[in-house]
């Protein structure tokens, strides 16, 4: 009896190593670090985010870690989505505390001169060798304030038939996206956005390169269809609603950390969305109005 327990004992302990080792090397085979972050045009000069800045589709960023001495260990670049997004992915586990990331380029030929140029990166979470970091945001700005500004000589801005976003809290479920009649409220998106320009590559694997937005809000029954379509009515209205629950950068963060995590996370943060896309409850109402 007492050989029969040290057998076993000792069948436990290699089970357990066994288990370790295979824990380690799924941990080091998922090892990432992402940072992410966003660029856009402060078309009235203002120094800081307002209602009249503009996302930047297409600028160019470096995310760089230094010594001591100012000597480049790590640097990658990234280029943003059409939300002004951009998202550049280490392989392994680098330790980007101290890391910053630098304004390459602009895409506007209107909207060029250097605004807030760098920035440095924070650790928003990390999960086994996962990890995601924030880079505050970045901007360009034209020479001179544009016409459309506050204060400038015609006063009203130019919204490209589209309505301001509105200044009340409005929360608007999937399916009012899908109307028609709210079509317009479709500010610097097409329904024909893919979710890989969207929402970036990591969306892409999940879903598929060419699902486009339209197609995401029709999705449901499934943990991950229920995530991208709350999550796409949480951006549009974010876009729409300035003081809505989440900003569009939020979204975008919170969407990718669940798509990259468990089917859990994606439950949590499709519930967590669509309670707010709701309104909580009805607390708060859609303010959408029909185009005209």
């Amino acid at each position: 009896m007492a050989i029969f327990r040290r057998e076993a004992r000792e069948l436990f302990k290699e089970i357990a190593i066994c288990s370790c080792l295979a824990l380690l090397l799924v941990e080091s085979a998922n090892a990432m670090a992402m940072v992410r972050g966003s660029v856009y045009c402060d078309r009235c000069v203002e120094g800081h985010r307002s209602v009249w800045g503009l996302p930047l589709d297409g600028a160019k960023v470096a995310v760089e870690c230094k010594d001591s001495s100012g000597q480049i260990l790590l640097t990658k670049e990234g280029t943003t989505n059409m939300l002004g997004l951009y998202s550049v992915e280490f392989d392994g586990s680098p330790e980007m505390e101290g890391c910053g990331v630098r304004a390459l380029s602009s895409p506007s030929g209107s909207c060029n001169v250097a605004g807030v140029t760098s920035q440095p990166v924070s650790l928003s979470w990390k999960l086994f060798s996962m990890a995601f970091y924030t880079g505050n945001a970045l901007s360009y700005k034209p020479s001179k304030p544009m016409s459309f500004c506050p204060g400038a000589s015609n006063g009203k801005p130019e919204v490209s038939g589209a309505p301001m976003p509105l200044l009340q809290l409005s929360a608007c479920p999937y399916y009012y996206w899908l109307k028609p009649e709210y079509r317009c409220y479709w500010r610097l998106l097409s329904p024909n956005t893919t979710i890989s320009v969207f929402y970036g590559e990591a969306a892409a694997k999940k879903y598929g390169a060419n699902i486009t937005l339209w197609e995401g809000l029709q999705g449901g029954g499934d943990v991950q269809k229920v995530l991208l379509r709350e999550s796409i009515t949480a951006s549009l209205n974010a876009f729409n609603s300035l003081k809505f629950y989440y900003n569009a950068i939020a979204v975008d963060v919170h969407f990718n950390e669940a798509i990259n995590g468990t089917d859990n996370d994606a439950v949590k943060w499709g519930s967590t969305f669509r309670s707010a896309n709701s309104g909580y409850g009805g607390k708060d109402k859609c303010l959408m109005k029909v185009c005209e």
